[in-house]
């Protein structure tokens, strides 16, 4: 029996773009899936980074806290769209990756020196940059929302309190 019949003439097509469209969708989900990984990955190899700096208990964030607090910057700046690029050339701004790093800003205050731009588009450099400079704003300021604030550029606290309040809201899910 071919795939035709056994899903039964023209109902059969609509069915059969539906199961298409699922598999496409079982894709996503497992590219997804690859993603997060690949950022949870980051997230542990930054906090064994903080643990050999003796700066973990500085900061007082777990790994689950620090998961959930990146998941939530993610979604916000970027929607987990890895090759986002937001360029506002009249304010010299371009932000790119996952966490939507300003390399302007950033690689002015000698953050990302040595960090190719095509580099920052990869998921794992882009986090582990963008958690490299959160810690930085997180040490500074000594708060979570205050190193949120910084690190969007000081121009919007909603901002700080919508990843705040995704970052408590998936904290059980990560």
């Amino acid at each position: 029996m071919t795939r035709r019949q056994l899903l039964g003439g023209l109902g059969g097509v609509f069915l059969a773009g539906l199961l298409t469209n699922k598999a496409e969708a079982c894709q996503d989900c497992f590219n997804k899936s690859e993603l997060y990984q690949t950022i949870n990955r980051a997230v542990e190899h930054h906090c064994q980074f903080l643990e050999k700096k003796e700066l973990a208990s500085r900061i007082g964030l777990n790994l689950d806290e620090w998961r959930a607090v990146t998941h939530a910057i993610i979604r916000h700046e970027s929607s987990y769209r890895p090759d986002a690029v937001n360029e506002i050339p009249e304010k010299n701004i371009k932000s790119i990756g996952l966490m939507q790093i300003n390399i302007r800003f950033w690689g002015r205050q000698k953050l990302l020196e040595g960090i190719p731009e095509e580099k920052l588009l990869t998921p794992y450099w882009n986090v582990r940059t963008g958690l490299m400079i959160f810690t930085y704003e997180l040490l500074r300021s000594k708060s979570v929302g205050s190193a949120l604030y910084r690190y969007v550029g000081g121009h919007d606290s909603e901002y700080v309190v919508n990843v705040l309040e995704t970052a408590f809201l998936m904290k059980g899910d990560l």
